[in-house]
């Protein structure tokens, strides 16, 4: 077991519980945020590169929610686009969790040499 496979377990465990509690809300309600959960908690634990991917994975997810659900919309264009505005917005934060996660980083490491302490 890598040391990545707890976090791995508990993402998959998350996107699994949002996607059911988005599918059990119908189609008239969406829990898109929800989805932000998982994405941030991979981001921050795995990086950017996951991040992004984890963002992928929500928006796939929205997608077959709103197929199974039915789309609620009046045309299947707003549907799309719907659904990659959400998409782009997970992305949008999966990166600027990356780029914070990396300016922590380097501050720690900064305080950490200052300090004189092991890294």
């Amino acid at each position: 077991m890598t040391s990545r496979t707890p976090i791995l377990v508990l993402i998959a465990i998350l996107f699994i519980g949002v996607f059911g509690l988005d599918y059990s809300a119908g189609g008239e309600v969406s829990l898109w945020v929800l989805y932000i959960v998982p994405i941030a908690l991979g981001t921050f634990a795995m990086g950017q590169r996951s991040g992004i991917v984890l963002s992928c994975l929500a928006g796939v997810l929205l997608f077959l929610n709103g197929y199974l659900v039915g789309n609620p919309y009046a045309s299947g264009a707003a549907f799309v686009i719907d659904r990659a505005s959400d998409t782009l917005a997970y992305l949008l934060i999966a990166c600027l969790i990356g780029v914070a996660r990396g300016r922590y980083d380097a501050f720690k490491s900064e305080v950490t040499h200052a300090a004189g302490l092991p890294d």
